[in-house]
């Protein structure tokens, strides 16, 4: 369950950042967000006195309980986020950062309408349309470097602004991947849960590459909708989201 009383860790979270180079914390905040793992050496301690470099802000991280070691590399360690609490806290305070630093402003009221509008009716335009919106201010000001993982970064800040639904990112389903599954969560009831794929076409492809990427996806779609553990979800949509880093169509696959 989300409480209300995270809202100190989340205050903490936002100190953290503060702490020496935020634009190279940021950096590692974004590695959490779009790879779910930030790798680095251990720093067993911070010292004052020398420079505060990012395995001192991975240590911290660790420390306070915002990561949490998930494997190694060689003689490095990898961190992930520990919980599905803390990854809330990291997106909202995400949505924060892109807000301040692309002078822009993400509607929380529009985006809680759109998933209502998603669950109830099966209507994706609205939420369309404000992923879209966002991202077109994102390319506008050169923000981030837009390929496939920092797009879907963006989608995922904007749905973790509902609290509609149980949002998994690429979650193990028989050996395979999907990039996004809404979930029913309690105590909410919903008409609908939801499947998504991503996929992303360098506007210099064109149309031969938009076509080409629209009929990976629905084909990978497909394939995920085959698995057992996926086709056993009830009242279960699929869709490919496909975008060229502004627009942003959505195909519908059953």
């Amino acid at each position: 369950m989300l409480d209300t009383n995270i809202a100190s860790d989340y205050k903490k979270i936002m100190q953290l950042f503060g702490i020496g180079d935020r634009t190279a914390n940021f950096i590692t905040l974004e590695k959490l967000i779009t790879n779910g793992e930030v790798i680095g050496l251990h720093s067993r301690t911070i010292s004052a006195d020398k420079k505060f470099e990012q395995n001192d802000f991975i240590a911290l991280l660790l420390y306070m309980g915002f990561i949490t070691i998930t494997g190694t590399l060689l003689n490095r360690l990898r961190y992930g986020i520990p919980n599905y609490v803390i990854q809330k806290l990291y997106y909202d305070y995400f949505r924060e950062e892109i807000e301040q630093r692309a002078k822009i402003s993400i509607s929380k009221d529009a985006i809680e309408n759109a998933v209502a509008e998603l669950a109830l009716h099966n209507n994706i335009a609205p939420l369309t349309e404000e992923i879209s919106k966002v991202l077109t201010l994102f390319s506008n000001r050169d923000f981030m470097n837009m390929d496939e993982k920092h797009i879907k970064a963006v989608i995922l800040t904007l749905l973790y602004q509902s609290e509609a639904y149980f949002i998994r990112s690429e979650a193990e389903v028989n050996n395979r991947y999907p990039d996004i599954l809404l979930l029913e969560r309690s105590p909410f009831a919903m008409p609908n849960q939801f499947l998504f794929e991503l996929k992303f076409c360098k506007k210099k492809d064109g149309k031969k590459g938009w076509e080409q990427k629209k009929e990976e996806g629905i084909r990978q779609v497909r394939e995920y909708l085959e698995l057992e553990d996926v086709s056993a979800l009830p009242k279960l949509k699929s869709y490919l989201l496909l975008t060229d880093g502004t627009e942003i169509e959505a195909v519908a696959v059953g």
